[in-house]
C-alpha cells in the first residue's frame, strides 16, 4: 500500500563545536529517513573550531539553513532554538517538527517520522 503524501518535516539540530557528532548524526538522518521528506536546519551556538566553522559554511553552500549564534553566556540563551523555530515557520507552512542535539544519531525504520507525526496528530489537544 503506497504511503499518502506527507509534508516536509523540519529537523532542528543544535550544535556547538561538535564536528564529528554532527557529521555522524547528519549521515544517520540520510540513511534512516531515506525517502521521507525532511529539511535539516542547524542551530549553532557559537562554534569557533575552524573545521566546524568550515563545515557549517559547506552545509550552507549546499542549501542547508544555518542559524549562527554567539557563544552561550546566560541561561536564557537556551531559548535560541525557539527563535530559530519561529523564524523558520515565518516562511514555511506550520507542521510537526523535530528538535534534536547533534549527539543523537538515528537507528530506526525510515517511517519513524511518519509514525511519530501521526501520534502527535492523534493526541493533539482539542480545545472546544
Amino acid at each position: 500500500m503506497p504511503l499518502e503524501p506527507f509534508p516536509t518535516i523540519p529537523i532542528f539540530v543544535i550544535t556547538c563545536d561538535r564536528l564529528t557528532a554532527l557529521t555522524k548524526s547528519l549521515e544517520s538522518y540520510r540513511q534512516c529517513l531515506g525517502i521521507v521528506k525532511h529539511e535539516i536546519i542547524i542551530c549553532d551556538n557559537g562554534s569557533t573550531y575552524k573545521p566546524m566553522v568550515d563545515y557549517l559554511k559547506d552545509l550552507a553552500s549546499m542549501g542547508i539553513r544555518i542559524y549562527r549564534f554567539s557563544k552561550m553566556e546566560h541561561q536564557n540563551d537556551h531559548n535560541r532554538i525557539d527563535f530559530a523555530i519561529k523564524d523558520y515557520f515565518k516562511s514555511h507552512p506550520l507542521s510537526n517538527y523535530v528538535v534534536t542535539d547533534c549527539d543523537v544519531a538515528l537507528e530506526c525504520p525510515s517511517t519513524i517520522l511518519r509514525v511519530l507525526s501521526k501520534l502527535l496528530d492523534m493526541y493533539k489537544d482539542n480545545p472546544q
